[in-house]
């Protein structure tokens, strides 16, 4: 007779899609007001710990005016040197 057999696990990797958003900072626009955004596209999990981070790295006041093409997944890092155009 035959022993049963288990069935092969599912090694399929999770498709991970890189989703472009496109986010525009305003002229006048707090780091607070540009957290809460961020969190609201799925962009950054949470507002209030985006707005810390960028307040304790010297980012909140480099912000710059214009649209930008964020991906969802990008690490809090990648998205702040990007809204403020430092490398």
């Amino acid at each position: 007779t035959e022993s049963p057999t288990a069935e092969p696990a599912n090694t399929e990797e999770p498709v991970i899609t890189q989703e472009t958003i496109s986010f525009e900072i305003h002229k006048g626009e707090s780091s607070d007001s540009i957290s809460k955004r961020l969190a609201e596209q799925g962009l950054v999990a949470e507002a209030i710990a985006y707005n810390n981070y960028l307040c304790n790295n010297g980012y909140d006041r480099k912000l710059n005016i214009g649209t930008y093409q964020l991906k969802i997944g990008m690490t809090e890092e990648e998205i702040a040197k990007i809204i403020t155009r430092t490398r």
